[in-house]
């Protein structure tokens, strides 16, 4: 029977409970770590444009990576996430890496000639631009053609990026939890995410309203939302992995549990009823 998102939820507060060092640990602080580096190597390296899209690809691979695994540590039930498993070499890693920088490619190829096409065509020289905006005065069709053109064409690039972004959401976790490459993961993606958009939509959009709840807190609130939110999305992931017969070790034992009807408790020692 499919889990309902609300249940998802319970299930990771009792997974977090008295575990949230763990949660922070896992969904945190890698993030913040490598920003941080990122910083740091920004303001050495100055303002080049290569080495610092170089430098953001290289941390956005260890953060995914980083990320992916220890949250899969904890929804998998390991008691440590740890940086050391976490971070043990292999074909994993590389294949994240191969999916990042498939990601980057992909984003570029889509926005890059957007920019083109319209920069081209409409500020061939400063002294073009500058015209254009001392003879606005609030109708001149030049300048609102090219502000309604770029805001549009922007606006589909973005939808464009969500809707690809939304299909192959589970790549990482897949590379990672599978130990498959990247070609066998970006389809078992597009599988998962097949008829399930309104699960993976509503399970992100279920913590908007904690994020804005964060501000008065000074973002103190983080740190009770970060490990909360990503933990229930790698949650669904493994739920909707189940759902396609893809469930593996303990996984199968609560396949079996449910059909045969029996009470289960994904965590083995906890019970739901005190939620």
């Amino acid at each position: 029977m499919m889990k309902s998102n609300d249940l998802i939820r319970r299930e990771t507060k009792v997974q977090l409970s008295g575990n949230y060092g763990q949660g922070i640990l896992a969904t945190m602080v890698p993030g913040i770590i490598v920003g941080i580096a990122n910083m740091i190597i920004g303001t050495l390296i100055g303002q080049s444009y290569v080495i610092s899209l170089i430098v953001s690809v290289g941390f956005s691979i260890i953060t995914t990576f980083m990320v992916a695994k220890m949250s899969l540590n904890l929804a998998h039930g390991a008691k440590n996430a740890g940086f050391d498993e976490s971070l043990s070499p292999g074909e994993s890693l590389l294949n994240v890496m191969y999916y990042v920088i498939i990601m980057q490619v992909i984003s570029l190829l889509i926005t890059l000639p957007i920019n083109k096409i319209f920069f081209d065509a409409w500020i061939v020289s400063e002294d073009t631009f500058s015209n254009l905006i001392q003879n606005f005065q609030g109708s001149s069709p030049e300048l609102l053609g090219f502000i309604w053109g770029y805001v549009g064409s922007m606006v589909l690039v973005v939808i464009l990026l969500m809707f690809i972004t939304y299909k192959i959401i589970y790549v990482a976790f897949i590379i990672i939890d599978q130990k498959v490459g990247v070609k066998e993961a970006f389809t078992k993606s597009f599988i998962y995410t097949k008829g399930n958009f309104f699960r993976i939509i509503g399970m992100n959009l279920f913590f908007i309203g904690w994020y804005f709840l964060s501000v008065p807190t000074c973002g103190l609130l983080l740190f009770y939302v970060i490990p909360y939110e990503t933990l229930s999305r790698t949650n669904l992931y493994l739920e909707i992995r189940i759902e396609n017969g893809d469930a593996t070790g303990r996984d199968f034992d609560q396949v079996s549990n449910t059909e045969t009807k029996e009470e289960v408790d994904p965590f083995e020692t906890r019970e739901y009823n005190k939620y």
